[in-house]
């Protein structure tokens, strides 16, 4: 297994979920929707996010990638992210696999159709961030893409 999957797992299994009525403001706004986040910090910062990978490793036909991403130079995430290679188009694996855009911009633009699930929310602890959520990204047929 890779060290970057194992800080996967290890971060979801401590995760203490809260209701998103216990997400403080403005962190609900940005957190509680069943929308992707590029498109949400994008337009609450007015600007294109970037993405940053700090991380990414394969195991099992998973894309592991510990990632940050920015709107005009200012972190304005930062995540950890699984995804199913296998439940996308070759060409959209490809888009993923370069690190050069951030997933919900790379669905957006590629015409799939998904679903944003979030599970739960989280407020962390000795962070740099205060809340975050956990989300599930799904396709029309319900296969995981990404959480």
């Amino acid at each position: 297994m890779s060290f970057l999957r194992d800080r996967f797992e290890a971060a979801v299994a401590d995760l203490s979920l809260l209701p998103a009525e216990e997400v403080a403001k403005p962190y609900r706004g940005l957190l509680c929707h069943a929308h992707d986040m590029t498109s949400t910090l994008a337009n609450h910062h007015g600007g294109v996010v970037n993405l940053s990978v700090l991380d990414e490793s394969r195991d099992d036909g998973r894309y592991y990638r510990e990632v940050e991403l920015s709107v005009t130079g200012k972190v304005v995430e930062y995540g950890l992210i699984e995804v199913w290679l296998e439940n996308f188009p070759e060409e959209v694996s490809e888009r993923i696999l370069a690190g050069k855009e951030p997933l919900g911009a790379i669905l957006n633009e590629s015409g799939l159709v998904y679903q944003s699930e979030p599970e739960g929310f989280f407020k962390a602890v000795d962070s740099n961030f205060a809340f975050g959520r956990y989300n599930r990204l799904l396709d029309s047929k319900r296969r995981i893409l990404a959480r």
